[in-house]
């Protein structure tokens, strides 16, 4: 069971500048684009509204990194750099 299992997770103790769960991350690709992915739980998860469970290649590429940190993802076209732009968490 799901509920048995959850850790609640205090989003105002969490460090404003490294990816958490529950962060919003902002990122920049090679190209200067931004795109905004939220770190949540896999019931959770809505690519179309920006929400990535944390399993995902996205989520664990940018798990634990600070602003200005760069990450690789590894795309079908091939491998792609992304830099943490921002960090926010929602109260």
């Amino acid at each position: 069971m799901l509920i048995s299992s959850a850790v609640e997770v205090d989003v105002g103790v969490q460090p404003s500048d490294e990816v958490r769960f529950g962060a919003t991350a902002t990122v920049r690709d090679e190209s200067g684009a931004e795109r905004c992915y939220q770190i949540v739980g896999v019931d959770e998860a809505d690519a179309r509204e920006g929400r990535v469970a944390f399993i995902l290649p996205i989520a664990r590429a940018l798990l634990s990194r600070k602003v200005g940190e760069l990450t690789a993802l590894r795309t079908p076209r091939g491998e792609e750099e992304l830099e943490v732009a921002a960090v926010s968490y929602a109260s």
